[in-house]
This record gives C-alpha cells, sequence and structure tokens, in this order.
C-alpha cells in the first residue's frame, strides 16, 4: 500500500495500523514512497524507518536524529510527533532511492549546486532514465531545472531534475521537509508550511483538519517576511 503525495504523518500512519490490524492488515504493507510527475512519478518507495529530529536544528537545515523507529513496529515503541513537543518533529523515510534501476539521487545547496554534506537538509535532485525532457514549450526553465549540473563536478549526462523539495538522507534513506518554494523563513529560521497548519488545527476544535493554509507575505516597511494563517472552521 503506497503512501505518498503529501507529507506522510506518523501519528497518521500510527492511527491506521492501530485500526485496520483489527480486520487482519498486516502492518508491513504500508509503503511511504516519493515521486513527482516531472520523473514520471516514482523515484522511491519502502520507506522503513522515522527519525525524531530537534526541530531547532530542522530549521536550521540541520539534521539532529534523537530516536529511529521502525515503520512496522509504529504499535510497539511511543513515537513522538510535532503537537507533543515543541522541541522535536518526526520525518518519516520515503525508502531508498538506489535500489532497482539507477536512480541517482543527490541532497544539493541549491543555491550553489554543490552537494551537501551528511546530515544537512538541501534540495533533492534526481537523475535516471525515468526524468523527463521538460515543459513543454519553456527552454530556459527546462534548462535550470531538468538540466542541472553540480559545480564540483564534470558535466553529468544531460543533467539533474531539480524536484524543488527540500530534504535529506539518512542512513541511504530519503526524508522529504517540504517544499523549497514554500519554505517560510523567518529571523533566519525555516518554517515548513505544514508543521504550521498540523500544529494549528490540534490547537482548536473549531478548525477543520487537512483545512488550513500557512504562508508568507512580504512587509512594506522593512522587507521582513510575516506568517499567516487562514483556517476553515467546521
Amino acid at each position: 500500500m503506497i503512501n505518498a503525495a503529501e507529507p506522510i504523518d506518523s501519528a497518521v500512519l500510527k492511527n491506521f495500523i492501530a485500526f485496520f490490524t483489527k480486520y487482519q492488515l498486516p502492518s508491513n504493507v504500508l509503503k511511504p514512497t516519493y515521486g513527482l510527475a516531472e520523473h514520471t512519478v516514482f523515484v522511491c518507495s519502502g520507506g522503513s524507518q522515522i527519525v525524531t529530529v530537534t526541530r531547532e536544528g530542522i530549521e536550521h537545515g540541520q539534521v539532529e536524529i534523537l530516536k529511529i523507529t521502525n515503520i512496522e513496529n509504529l504499535l510497539v515503541n511511543e513515537v513522538e510527533t510535532t503537537v507533543d513537543s515543541s522541541k522535536t518533529q518526526t520525518i518519516v523515510g520515503c525508502g531508498y532511492p538506489f535500489l532497482g534501476e539507477s536512480v541517482d539521487l543527490v541532497i544539493v545547496d541549491p543555491d550553489g549546486c554543490i552537494t551537501v554534506e551528511s546530515g544537512r537538509v538541501g534540495e533533492v535532485w534526481v537523475r535516471s532514465p525515468s526524468k523527463a525532457q521538460g515543459y513543454w514549450g519553456l527552454p530556459d526553465l527546462n534548462k535550470e531545472d531538468f538540466h542541472a549540473q553540480l559545480a564540483q563536478t564534470e558535466l553529468v549526462g544531460d543533467g539533474y531534475l531539480r524536484t524543488g523539495d527540500l530534504g535529506f538522507l539518512y542512513n541511504d534513506e530519503l526524508f522529504i521537509c517540504g517544499r523549497r518554494k514554500d519554505l517560510i523563513i523567518v529571523r533566519g529560521s525555516n518554517h515548513y508550511p505544514q508543521d504550521i497548519e498540523r500544529t494549528a488545527e490540534k490547537t482548536a476544535a473549531e478548525l477543520r483538519p487537512g483545512c488550513t493554509a500557512a504562508f508568507a507575505i512580504k512587509q512594506d516597511k522593512d522587507d521582513t517576511e510575516s506568517i499567516i494563517f487562514v483556517a476553515e472552521v467546521s
């Protein structure tokens, strides 16, 4: 059972497994997955790890692992969630991109176009025979997004696909933090909209889960970003 398309919530996985095991659903059939249309959808699957990290570290692009939980053990182990602590966050792995066909996946500093060291968050770049050629009639954008080259290496084939997703690798497994264009930066700290939305939805029963939006706007006075939160009520 593939779970993809949106950020994967460990608490939702745990509740799903707890409910459907009563109807003989094996706990090992849930497979967190990552892909995008520009890569003919599939990139990797078979996510097996849930990591608990420090929120402060993620906000500054540094991964600090506090705890690792196997997805198959969700009903046995306690899994901290973002709503239970203001200092930690859980991120679900999306699988192993290096299995099967030759999928070359690297984590890159999007500004310098160089690969980042282990434990750092960066943009996910992908190269494989499944990479699309580009968007119709947009050659300039295609050169930037579908044929990106790393600054520190020689030209690699026709280049990488810049996915626009931010994430990191841990034990060779891919973890997605959020979209680069959606990232909200306030006073030097990175905030992912889905984390703000989930936290806010838990604070009031009047808010409809999954029907909120957090985003940033720039103030005219000093050009700083402020967070705007819009919610639909029940």
